[in-house]
């Protein structure tokens, strides 16, 4: 990539548009970039880094901060760069996030940021390649085939970056190396071996977990058994105890069918002792159930006088419904009477209010016809006239205080502006040279800052890795109580599954029990058994007292296979909490390691005071990067406010010789319109000088006019429409009147006809009539209660007749003889069970687990292989060797070992073959990595030493080799990476005249290779030997640069 012109507009010192054409240099490859401190000699680098990335230059400044303070508002910051890379030409055009004026409206608006890149020649031009800022980056990392930090690394070496590769740790060089040629893919593969090895380990652990856990669950008669002994042996012998095991297994099975025989015996006792108590409880149930009918009996014949009575009651309340519906005719035309005789009363009361309204509505209308009335309307219209023929004087002496006042204003200001001008003069003057004195006292504050930043730089990367390494520390130490109640878990559902089990081994001993029995009811003397063949049967199987169906085993499995899936969980709980634990401390203890051995070995309390007392200090650091960014920043407006107060004094005069003219002019218009108002005063009476206060009043007057005419007509209509409402009602009067007459002769006819139907039916008056009266549904009831009485009497005598044929005067049989008999051979048959249960569920279960033992073994053996392989590659690719390196370290190694071998190509020339650049080999401390750290072989000496003991110079040649070799082996490493261009920014000034001069010799030869080579530096020796100059002046308006050749 060569750079062919860049155009900053408004960015950095720059405030206008600046143009470098790199063309110009023609043939010439090594130029020098020139000019004081602050100029912006740094921000054209900075604009290279940022057309093409979207990043300045260095790590101190930000893209969006390069805008230029010098620039107007209405200027837009933006950068363009042309460049050619293998035959092609591009153009990349960026514009930062900024703050931008309105184009409509007043205020600031902000801009968003763009990014366009452009093919200008090549095969494909003109084409416009891609637009948008993620597009565009990517873009250009294809093109130029390198990334940011790759490009800032090896092509553009930024102030305070230069010597990071040859002085930083070998974490930091790890760190470098690792982006430049993006080996994660051997740390990637690293990273699975092992994460596959603890994944084989916690799988072992597991088996192994859970062959103690099924060892524990065999079960032996008791603890003297041989068995039993084996397993409370901490070093158990497998082979030994599943021998024993399958001998107990034996022992089981013989004695269960000796049990079962003893069960079905006493099981066929107690059937018949069971078929003897049902039939004498029968028998007694119907003794108790025919005493229960005899008092029935007795109990319905008392109620047959109530019966009776009932029946009495029916008929009346018959008869009672029959006469209802003259009651009911009778009632609704009394309360339509009524209806009647309250509407007549509102109608005589509605008559002789509109009567009265009437009366009052005539008085109104004559009052306000009378003389005198109308005389006065006839004034206010009058006077309504004549205010109106004033309104148009009023207005114009309104608009002539109106423009007094004005002019007044006017003056008033230009007097007090003419004065704050003054003393703003005055200030300005006294501010002036305080800006100049304080000026002075900012010269060095750049340079301090840029200190500052690289010590907190160094400072905060260290106190983050101390907090990262507590952090993993803490949660190490957060996971010791977990820890402690998954293992309590473990032990509670352990305890939950084996209830579980138990409880399933009871189920399936009687539903097995049950089965048996089933069968045996079938069985007869001679009849082969279906399940052993036999043809004599002296012990069949008994049923148990508790039934069990098939679903209530389906349910007992269910539980107990979740409590096992509980255990199993808690287990792998357990296990992945202690994996947790062990990860954090490992993560924490090689944090402190990289920190150094201060730190190795240090309790959490002396860490985190370590971690505060480090927090201060950056602290303090970062204040002091504060205040000297605040004196930077001032300088800066310092610079501008000089400018701007001369600015300001040329237009202070200028404006005061405005002002007097300004103020002569004012005062004429005052006088001229000072006379036409005295003129019209005289016209006009005082009260009606203003223009509102007369709008009011004939308003005033226009509306009383107004009311009085809509008021007069509003009084005859009212008068009309009370006279029409009283004539209305009084014809209603007449008609309710003869309605109400009417009414009272049927009421009179429908009373006669009532009291006729009442005797009739033999109610001797109405208060006889109403107790008798009933509704349907309660004659209803009363009727059906009358049947079911008679209905019960005859099935009582037949029901009674039935049980004397039934029990033929037999008496109770005692129960208890019986009861007695069937506990004494339930609580035997019970024993026997509970013996037969444990035998079975010992037999079953421990079959079970012989099965489980032998899978474990074959698991083992299995994974103890794998592990083996995967161990023992997961140990060397993670740095647990003898040389302490891990897989993606001995790649980074072979790479740093190319880039010393072509930085010592330069190193030797620039020292007079007296340094060389060495990979230390020896590890120092085992407990870091090694591979990547760097020595420097002095031939003067004849002894290796640290790179950190070289001089100021020794340093910067050292860099500045490492720099050309790195470039060199990047480029050879990436194969299509072409790299034409290389910047540098400082670092010269260091060095002695020999030392400079065997600097430039190997920089000519690489400009002779056809590289171009940039060089930012304040040596003069480098100003006579470079011809090639980029000159950078400041001034109070903004940087300006040009090429000097």
């Amino acid at each position: 990539m060569r750079p062919l012109r860049l155009e900053m507009s408004a960015f950095g010192p720059y405030a206008k548009v600046q143009t470098i054409d790199f063309t110009e240099l023609s043939d010439r490859r090594l130029f020098l970039v020139t000019g004081p401190t602050g100029a912006g000699k740094t921000t054209i680098f900075d604009a290279i880094s940022y057309a093409l990335y979207g990043e300045s230059s260095g790590d101190l400044r930000t893209a969006e901060g390069l805008r230029s303070h010098f620039a107007r508002e209405g200027d837009l910051t933006k950068v363009t760069l042309e460049f050619s890379l293998r035959g092609k030409t591009y153009r990349v055009e960026r514009v930062p996030r900024q703050t931008k004026k309105k184009t409509r409206g007043e205020g600031f608006t902000e801009q968003a940021p763009t990014a366009e890149l452009v093919l200008l020649e090549g095969e494909e031009a003109p084409a416009r390649v891609v637009v948008g800022i993620s597009e565009v980056n990517a873009k250009v990392e294809e093109v130029i085939g390198l990334n940011a930090q790759q490009f800032k690394q090896i092509m553009m070496i930024p102030q305070g970056e230069f010597r990071k590769l040859l002085t930083a740790s070998s974490k930091d060089r790890e760190q470098v190396l690792n982006k430049l040629f993006d080996t994660e893919l051997y740390g990637m593969v690293q990273r699975q071996l092992e994460e596959e090895r603890k994944k084989t380990a916690n799988e072992l652990d597991g088996i192994k977990e859970r062959r103690s856990y099924v060892l524990d669950k065999i079960k032996v008669p008791d603890g003297e058994h041989p068995l039993a002994r084996m397993l409370e042996l901490s070093d158990k012998n497998m082979a030994a105890i599943l021998e024993e095991l399958d001998r107990l297994l034996g022992e089981d099975s013989q004695a269960l069918g000796v049990l079962q025989g003893e069960v079905q015996a006493l099981e066929r006792k107690r059937t018949r002792e069971l078929e003897a108590r049902a039939g004498a409880q029968a028998m007694n149930e119907k003794i108790a159930r025919h005493r229960i009918l005899e008092e029935s009996l007795k109990a319905h014949l008392e109620g047959a006088e109530g019966n009776r009575r009932r029946e009495e009651v029916l008929d009346l309340g018959r008869k009672a419904w029959q006469v209802r519906p003259l009651e009911e005719a009778l009632l609704e035309r009394a309360r339509e009477r009524d209806g009647k005789a309250t509407a007549l009363d509102r109608t005589r009361t509605a008559w002789e209010s509109a009567r009265k309204s009437l009366e009052e509505a005539e008085e109104g209308v004559q009052k306000a016809k009378s003389p005198e009335q109308a005389r006065k309307r006839e004034d206010r219209k009058s006077l309504l006239q004549n205010l109106r023929s004033m309104v148009e004087k009023a207005g114009k002496l309104e608009a002539l205080r109106e423009k007094l006042e004005l002019l007044d204003g006017k003056l008033e200001a230009l007097r007090k502006r003419q004065l704050l001008e003054e003393e703003q003069r005055k200030e300005e003057g006294l501010a002036l040279d305080k800006a100049l004195a304080q000026r002075e006292t900012l010269d060095g504050a750049d340079e301090a800052l840029m200190r500052t930043r690289e010590a907190y730089k160094e400072g905060k990367d260290r106190l983050n890795l101390l907090a990262k390494a507590l952090l993993q520390l803490e949660e190490a130490a957060g996971r010791e109580k977990p820890l402690e109640a998954a293992q309590a878990r473990v032990r509670v559902l352990e305890k939950d599954w084996q209830e579980a089990a138990r409880n399933l081994q009871a189920l399936q001993r009687d539903y097995h029990l049950n089965q048996a029995a089933l069968l045996a009811k079938e069985l007869a003397s001679g009849m082969p058994c279906p399940v052993c063949g036999s043809l004599e049967h002296p012990a069949p199987a008994q049923a148990v007292s508790r039934i069990v169906e098939a679903s209530d085993l389906e349910a007992g499995e269910e539980l107990r296979a979740k409590a096992q899936q509980r255990h199993q969980a808690a287990l792998d709980a357990r296990r992945d909490l202690k994996a947790e634990r062990e990860t954090f401390l490992a993560q924490g203890l090689a944090l402190l390691e990289e920190l150094g051995p201060e730190f190795t070995g240090r309790t959490r309390t002396w860490l985190a005071e370590e971690q505060k007392s480090r927090s201060a200090a950056l602290q303090g650091l970062e204040q002091a990067g504060k205040t000297l960014l605040a004196q930077v920043e001032l300088r800066k407006k310092l610079d501008l406010d000089i400018k701007g107060m001369g600015e300001r004094k040329a237009s202070w005069e200028r404006e005061s010789r405005q002002a007097a003219e300004e103020e002569k002019r004012l005062l004429g218009d005052w006088n001229l319109l000072q006379g036409q108002k005295d003129a019209l005063e005289q016209d006009v009476p005082v009260q009606w000088r203003e223009k509102g206060p007369l709008l009011q009043e004939i308003g005033t007057l226009e509306e009383t006019v107004r009311k009085e005419e809509e008021h007069l007509v509003e009084l005859e209509h009212l008068r009309d429409k009370e006279k029409e409402t009283a004539t209305g009602l009084q014809a209603s009067l007449g008609a309710l009147e003869e309605t109400l007459a009417s009414l009272a002769r049927t009421l009179e006819e429908g009373e006669r006809k009532f009291k006729e139907a009442l005797e009739e039916k033999g109610f001797p008056g109405v208060e006889a009539y109403r107790a008798a009266a009933m509704e349907p549904e309660a004659m209803e009831r009363l009727e059906e209660e009358i049947r079911n009485h008679q209905t019960t009497g005859i099935r009582l005598n037949q029901s009674l007749a039935d049980s004397s044929r039934e029990i033929q005067g037999a008496a109770p049989i005692p129960l208890e003889g019986f009861d007695s008999a069937i506990r004494l051979l339930e609580e035997r048959r019970d024993s026997l069970q509970t013996s037969l249960g444990q035998t079975r569920g010992r037999l079953e279960d421990n079959t079970k687990t012989r099965e489980e033992l032998l899978e474990i073994r074959r698991s083992l053996e299995t994974l103890e292989e794998s592990y083996g392989v995967v161990g023992r590659l997961a140990a060397v690719a993670n740095g647990r060797n003898q040389k302490n390196i891990t897989f993606e370290r001995y790649v980074l190694a072979a790479l740093l070992a190319d880039i010393v071998e072509a930085a010592n190509l330069r190193l030797s020339k620039m020292t007079g073959n007296r340094y060389q650049l060495r990979r230390a080999d020896a590890v120092e401390d085992k407990r870091k990595q090694a591979g990547l750290d760097l020595e420097v072989f002095d031939e003067y000496t004849g002894r290796a030493r640290p790179v950190r003991t070289l001089s100021g110079g020794e340093t910067f040649k050292a860099s500045l080799a490492m720099a050309l070799g790195l470039s060199d082996v990047v480029q050879s490493y990436a194969g299509g990476v072409q790299l034409d261009t290389m910047f540098i920014d400082e670092g010269f000034g260091t060095l002695d005249p020999e030392s400079l001069d065997q600097a430039i010799s190997c920089l000519i030869d690489l400009q002779k290779m056809g590289r171009m080579i940039g060089i930012i530096s304040h040596v003069p020796e480098l100003k006579e030997r470079i011809d090639a100059r980029l000159e950078v002046d400041g001034d109070p308006t903004g940087s300006h640069a040009r090429f000097v050749l």
